[in-house]
Order: C-alpha cells, then structure tokens, then sequence
C-alpha cells in the first residue's frame, strides 16, 4: 500500500521550472482537495440527506480532482491547474444561481479561488479569473432582482449552514497555511544558497580551482551576484542579475552600486556600511531595474578579504521575492475579508479549541 501511494505521487519530470512548480503545488493541493471534498460530502449525505444540489456539487469537483490528477500525471500540470480553476469558478456561480443571493459563503468562495489561481498559475491568471468570477456574481445578482432568474431562496437548515461554513472556512485555513507554508520554504532555500555560496567562497581561498571554473559556478546561480570593489564600483555580475533587472553587463560594470540599489530600512545600498559593518544577512531590500522599476529582493552581504586578510571588495548576493511578498499580502488580504464577511453574515461562525471558544 506504500509502495502504491508513493508510486501514485511520483510526478513526470518537466524541464520549464514554472511547470515544475505548478506540478509540485498541484501534487500536494489535488490530494488535500478530495480528502476535504470527500469528507464534506459524507458529512452532508449523513446530516442533510435532502441536499442534492450540493451533494452533485461536491461529486463533481470529487470527478475533477481526480481528473485533474490523471492529467497532471501525463506531464499536462498546466491544464490540469485551469481545469480545476475554472471548474470550481463555474460550480460556485452555479450553486448561486440555484439557491439565489441569500448564500453569503458564494463571495467567500469565489475569493478563495481567485487567489488559488494567482498562487498555482501566478499574478497573470488572477485578472482573468476575478474577472470571471466578479461578471458571474454581478449576473446572479442582478438576475435575481430583475426577476429573470429564480432560485431556490430559501432558509436553509442549521445542519447545512454549518457545514457549508466550516467547509469554507477549512477551505481558507488551507489556503493561507499552504501560502505560508510556501513562501516559508523560498526564504529558507535562499538562506540555504547564501551560506552554501559562502562557505565555497571560504573554500576556493584554499584550492587551486581555476577562475573559468569559479566564474561558471557564480554565472549558474538561481540568485543575483554583484561583487565591488572597495571604491564600490561594481567589477562583476552574474546572469541572473541581468536577466531579472533587464541589463547589459557593460552597463553595469565599473558603475557603482547605487545604480541598482535603493535604500532600504538597512541602507544596503551604502557601500561604506557593507565594508566596514558586520556580515549583512537575510535583510529585505529593494533593486532598481534597467526600466525603473524596483525589484524587491532578500539581501545577503560578506566583505571579500585578500591573501593578507585586508578587505578587497563586497560580494552580494539577493534572491527576487516579489512573489512570495505578493503571496504574503494575499493571504493577509484574504483573512481580513474572511473576517469582514463573517462580521457581516448572519450565520453563527464559531472557532473552538477543544475547551475555548476562540472567536464568535
């Protein structure tokens, strides 16, 4: 049975690192998903047995996660991530135009998958997805006091109701935890490579490896280098740096440091504090692009020492975190609305631990 689970989560090797990591957020999202949509189904068979609406609902996104899971494993991650987006968009808009504007949890809902779709296929897919989901809300209700669409509209039992409103809230939960979770371990990586990078510094002072070979590990690094000299003039760069603020090596060799930095809460940008200070280390900062536009970024710092000892340079090291910045405000975004939605409703929401009441 292990050995089948483990052969069932083994993914299909994709060489573009966007799909790699769409893959390895859906490996992990489309598994919870029907554990959660499996239970919450169980749960409404057993206590409002007359629920059919919901009871097909839930079965259909049962049908796509599997779906999507068959897909994922035959190397289409992309399509399988739009499938289960748009799927679960179209049976949120439906189940509105069934039960009419009364269900509150609908806006919820739609939140959630909205911001889903910016964490699985990135900032592009949110417009399309809020706008679809923001066009399907305003035609519900506007249909609704028009007239021209009729639902069900009516009071539904306490056993639902708190069913569906612990099943959004589990679904929220999740998704600010898995938001979290993800970003945690981008920052941990990148102190990971820092300190790796720094220790092969430490190490290549006493080996003979020769400069073409060092050059080739720094130019194949995932983080921006930048290396100055002690006039702060910058004498080497690598090419993630140029590809993520859109320079040209010459229009950035024997130019100083400010021309890419922007002073930050710790002035990484004063070439004076980076070498005479203490080691800077995981310090967020902010780099200006060839364009003008700023670029935050997790920022690392050691003084470059000689064979004598003495301070030769600054080697710098950054990682792009604008992403994981985004998803951080996202998830905070989306538990003020969470809460701001559960002030307003007139639904009892209730968080217990299992001798306090956390929140009413």
């Amino acid at each position: 049975m292990v050995q089948w689970f483990k052969r069932l989560q083994e993914l299909p090797t994709f060489e573009n690192e966007e799909t790699a990591r769409i893959a390895a957020l859906l490996r992990m999202g489309l598994p919870l998903g029907f554990s959660l949509n499996l239970a919450f189904f169980l749960a409404i068979i057993v206590f409002v047995p007359h629920q059919t609406v919901f009871q097909l609902a839930l079965l259909g996104g049962l049908a796509l996660e599997i779906t999507g899971f068959w897909l994922l494993k035959r190397g289409y991650a992309r399509i399988s991530a739009w499938l289960v987006i748009i799927f679960a968009s179209a049976m949120t808009t439906a189940v509105l135009f069934v039960l009419g504007p009364n269900y509150e949890s609908n806006f919820i809902t739609h939140l959630v998958i909205v911001l889903f779709a910016g964490l699985i296929l990135g900032a592009r897919s949110v417009p399309l997805i809020g706008g679809i989901s923001l066009v399907s809300w305003a035609i519900g209700l506007i249909g609704y006091n028009a007239g021209w669409l009729q639902g069900q509209n009516y009071p539904m039992d306490f056993e639902y109701r708190l069913i569906s409103d612990v099943a959004i809230f589990v679904f929220s939960c999740v998704f600010i935890f898995w938001t979290a979770y993800k970003t945690e371990q981008a920052l941990i990586q990148s102190r990971n490579t820092t300190q790796a990078l720094q220790q092969a510094l430490d190490d290549l002072q006493h080996t003979t490896i020769s400069r073409t070979f060092l050059d080739n590990i720094l130019q194949s690094m995932a983080e921006m280098l930048v290396v100055l000299d002690m006039e702060g003039q910058i004498v080497m760069v690598n090419e993630s740096l140029l590809n993520c603020l859109g320079y040209a090596q010459a229009e950035l060799i024997g130019q100083p440091f400010q021309r890419i930095s922007v002073a930050g809460i710790s002035d990484t940008s004063s070439v004076e504090t980076l070498l005479t200070a203490s080691p800077v280390r995981y310090s967020e900062s902010t780099y200006r692009a060839q364009d003008g536009s700023e670029v935050a970024v997790l920022f690392s710092s050691h003084p470059l020492a000689g064979e004598n000892g003495q301070v030769q340079g600054v080697v710098c090291v950054a990682q792009d975190i604008t992403e994981q910045l985004r998803n951080r405000q996202a998830m905070l975004n989306s538990e003020k609305r969470f809460l701001a939605v559960a002030e307003a409703s007139q639904t009892a929401v209730i968080m217990m631990s299992k001798t306090n009441i956390l929140y009413t």
